[in-house]
């Protein structure tokens, strides 16, 4: 059983990475974090109320409720085109008073938008390796080593998307606090999905090579 281990937990962070890689709008339950900004003033009935939620390739926001002296304006919500790298709707970062964040969040996102993607391009790579060993090891050493160098890349690489993913977050809530009190940052699901992809890749990777030298072992002492 064992030694089927590590394909399963090659499989699975391969999918939650690649669920990251694709994230919102490609996948709308999927993002980085949500804004939301709650201005509203209850004495002169004016304020806008609202939020945007950020993923890989780009944004969606929901509705936004402007209010003026009472009269009500709704913006309907929409999402960004699907593409490498985005542009904030200009009416968007003025409704919600996003002026001082977008360098911010366009900097630490196209990072991300490196960083998943190769991560989950190497994970992929392991788990071919992995099988291919599982079911041709006794044709040579090549998939145990391929294996073991592209997982410890994809373990790298994971761990650095953690990070990475993880300091977007602090970074723009910090910066959130500092810009407006009305202003409140949600965490999203990929950070989470990366730093469980990253356990499992070094768990997997541990459990690949300890039993790739087993069977190597056993195969010796059977030609010998």
């Amino acid at each position: 059983m064992i030694h089927y281990a590590p394909i399963g937990m090659f499989f699975v962070a391969f999918l939650l990475l690649l669920l990251v890689s694709v994230s919102l709008p490609v996948t709308k339950t999927i993002k980085y974090f949500t804004l939301s900004l709650d201005m509203t003033s209850g004495t002169f009935a004016t304020g806008v109320k609202g939020s945007v939620s950020f993923g890989n390739y780009g944004y969606c926001y929901s509705d936004i409720i402007v209010k003026v002296v009472g009269i009500t304006n709704t913006v309907p919500g929409e999402c960004s085109k699907v593409k490498l790298g985005f542009k904030f709707d200009q009416r968007l970062v003025d409704l919600l008073r996003l002026q001082d964040l977008q360098d911010a969040i366009n900097g630490g996102l196209t990072f991300a938008l490196v960083v998943n993607p190769i991560a989950c391009g190497f994970t992929f790579l392991t788990l071919i390796f992995a099988i291919w060993f599982a079911f041709r090891h006794k044709h040579g050493l090549a998939p145990l080593i391929l294996g073991a160098i592209s997982g410890l890349i994809a373990a790298i690489l994971a761990t650095i998307a953690f990070v990475v993913n993880y300091v977007i977050m602090s970074v723009t809530k910090k910066n959130v606090e500092k810009i407006n009190d009305s202003l409140h940052l949600s965490y999203g699901q990929t950070t989470w999905m990366t730093l469980a992809a990253m356990i499992l890749l070094w768990i997997g990777l541990v459990l690949f090579c300890i039993v790739g030298f087993r069977a190597r072992r056993t195969r010796r002492k059977e030609t010998y």
